[in-house]
């Protein structure tokens, strides 16, 4: 049923990293043209910041339910969580401003673009995994 859909999603997801992000440095590739940039530049940008997302995502997870338990330190633990979050989408821009040396204006642009290409090709790729799990289960 249900809870055996979840299990094999969650067992599936890892492996569907190793298809998103090679995916996700080729769709960048037509962002940096000039000078060309190698396709593995950006697969290790995106592998560096991937695992930077992942690891502060977990810390705001526990600030965030520290928070449910902290009592009168609930309001600094969000407050830590969200400063946390502000920071990575600053360290997520300026990854990009340093990496590929371009201003801040012309970066901020590929930013949002690749930012919401980004977020549809995850979602594309977390329904293939969920419609391949639902096909384990027949």
């Amino acid at each position: 049923g249900g809870r055996q859909l979840l299990t094999d999603f969650a067992a599936t997801a890892p492996k569907l990293m190793f298809v998103f992000l090679p995916l996700m440095a080729a769709v960048a590739l037509p962002f940096y043209r000039r000078p060309r940039r190698l396709y593995v530049e950006h697969l290790v940008l995106f592998l560096h910041n991937h695992a930077l997302v992942f690891l502060a995502l977990a810390v705001t997870q526990l600030l965030d339910t520290a928070a449910l338990v902290g009592g009168s330190l609930a309001g600094p633990l969000h407050l830590a969580s969200a400063g946390l979050l502000l920071w990575l989408l600053w360290y997520l821009f300026r990854s990009m401003r340093v990496v590929y040396g371009e201003g801040r204006g012309r970066t901020l642009g590929k930013f949002f673009a690749l930012g919401l290409l980004y977020l549809l090709l995850l979602g594309a790729t977390m329904v293939s995994g969920l419609l391949y799990s639902l096909l384990q289960l027949a």
